[in-house]
């Protein structure tokens, strides 16, 4: 088959998919409606450890698709001390809060366009941001409320495709959270390594190693076009991240996927260092390595059909998938464990 039929094909395969989708909601609608629910996503519910210290802090994580957000995120979670970082502002995310807890509010405009993606068996379907604004700092106090963790920092991670919409619709960042905001923004050189990677994982709906397997929205096959797409899109969120942080004056600290796959341990230390952290012992990694022979032949015939892509070296003009990096906000008082230590309202020596 050519490579020009290969739209086609995907197109064909997807319009068979919702086929049967439509065939089994037919038969049992309420079964269809369940098992999208039950779609992954933060654990809402969920409450750590009230702080035994005041809120001293939060931590975000800014990223891109597939740049490694995840190992780190989760090597964090691990040290018990640097909260729980999750996708906070993911759509689909927003909306299961705004079910489960009130917060945000779906405007009337958010409910109807997700009814209509959803009788169109759109698998994406619970996922708008058509909020009400005013619900949004709600939505946010609730997450520090639930999710900070004994030591009293709060964390998040945000890919720019995240985190641009709900500041221009919203006007959040990062004077939302509570103060000082240390970031970590993580790069990974070869990103058309990270875009193979990104392209399979929207295709097959596949984005952990952890969890029951779900089942495929496309089989993979290889798109020129496609990856091309991706990567371009990898790339300029990327370079909006460090246009973002430079603009601010944040000088962050360099941590690269490549390094935290190859090094897992030396580099969890060396950030956790960099946040005024330690542990003792650092947990092996909790999510696998999920590229495969399909990933490498993707990008080896990616490079053969387009010539001029990065090599995995750093782009001068644009440090793409910039670096893990920590902005030290004016603060007063004291520095403390990586965080100074907010001006008294009465607290206890600490």
């Amino acid at each position: 088959m050519s490579e020009s039929s290969l739209p086609s094909r995907l197109l064909a395969a997807r319009l068979e998919r919702r086929g049967r989708r439509a065939f089994r909601a037919l038969r049992s609608p309420r079964a269809l409606v369940a098992r999208t629910r039950r779609a992954g996503g933060p654990a809402w519910s969920e409450v750590l450890a009230f702080p035994s210290e005041p809120i001293r802090g939060t931590v975000i994580i800014a990223s891109t698709p597939r740049s490694g957000s995840s190992l780190l995120a989760s090597g964090l979670r691990a040290s018990g001390r640097c909260g729980a970082p999750d996708e906070l502002f993911h759509a689909r995310y927003l909306v299961k809060s705004a079910h489960s807890d009130g917060v945000p509010v779906i405007r009337a405009a958010g409910h109807v366009k997700m009814w209509m993606k959803r009788l169109t068996f759109n698998p994406h379907w619970e996922a708008t941001l058509d909020l009400d604004p005013a619900s949004i700092r709600p939505y946010l106090d609730l997450l520090v409320e639930r999710r900070t963790t004994s030591n009293g920092v709060f964390a998040l991670k945000v890919h720019w495709d995240q985190f641009e919409p709900v500041q221009h619709r919203f006007g959040v960042d990062e004077s939302w959270f509570p103060q000082p905001v240390r970031w970590i923004h993580i790069r990974r050189l070869d990103t058309v390594a990270q875009a193979v990677s990104y392209e399979r994982a929207l295709q097959t709906n596949q984005w952990t190693s952890l969890g029951a397997v779900r089942a495929p929205v496309e089989e993979p096959v290889y798109c020129r076009e496609r990856l091309l797409d991706t990567y371009r899109r990898v790339r300029s969120d990327a370079a909006a991240w460090s246009d973002y942080l430079a603009q601010r004056g944040i000088e962050p600290i360099e941590v690269v996927y490549e390094d935290l796959a190859s090094d897992y341990e030396a580099t969890m230390r060396r950030v956790l260092a960099e946040l005024g952290e330690s542990v003792e012992v650092i947990e092996p990694p909790q999510l696998a390595r999920q590229a495969d022979a399909v990933n490498n032949d993707w990008v080896r015939r990616l490079r053969l059909d387009v010539t001029d892509l990065d090599r995995g070296s750093d782009d001068e003009e644009h440090p793409v998938n910039a670096i893990v990096g920590v902005v030290a906000l004016p603060t007063s008082g004291p520095r403390r464990n990586g965080f100074a230590t907010q001006p008294p309202p009465k607290t206890s020596d600490g």
